[in-house]
């Protein structure tokens, strides 16, 4: 992908994802390396519709672990890949309170719960192909760690 650098390798059950940079109009946007000690993930297709179960990234000891589930309505772009057309998300962020990655608060500062130890952001997310989308609050989140 264009504007898009990054490695990823999996030994066992560690992730590793090097400093990754993204070229937007308003400049660069890095982050740092992160390390997940763990990665599942759960797609089911059918037809045109896509469900994703569980996409679990790091455990609830990590200092930043994502999770996800949703689903979303599967199409082609005009060069025949296949994209996400609508989507209705739900995701929840810990991010330890020393972690490095302060645009979530940038990203998602109505959606911040001060946990103590760590920030947990949850959100749903529902929007159409590659259009901003619309967010909203969530409260509880079935795959609860």
């Amino acid at each position: 992908m264009d504007g898009i650098k990054a490695f990823i390798s999996a030994g066992g059950d560690d992730i590793y994802v090097s400093k990754l940079e993204l070229k937007t109009p308003l400049g660069p946007l890095s982050f740092p390396s992160i390390e997940w000690s763990s990665a599942q993930v759960e797609i089911e297709i059918k037809k045109s519709e896509v469900i994703f179960k569980s996409l679990r990234l790091g455990k609830p000891n990590d200092d930043f672990n994502i999770q996800m589930q949703g689903s979303g309505a599967l199409g082609f772009s005009y060069g025949g890949r296949p994209q996400l057309t609508s989507y209705n998300l739900e995701l929840q962020i810990d991010l330890g309170k020393d972690f490095p990655l302060r645009i979530l608060d940038l990203m998602f500062s109505d959606y911040k719960e001060d946990k103590g130890g760590f920030y947990r952001y949850s959100v749903r997310l529902i929007g159409r192909g590659n259009q901003f989308p619309n967010m909203e609050k969530l409260d509880g989140f079935a795959l609860e760690n």
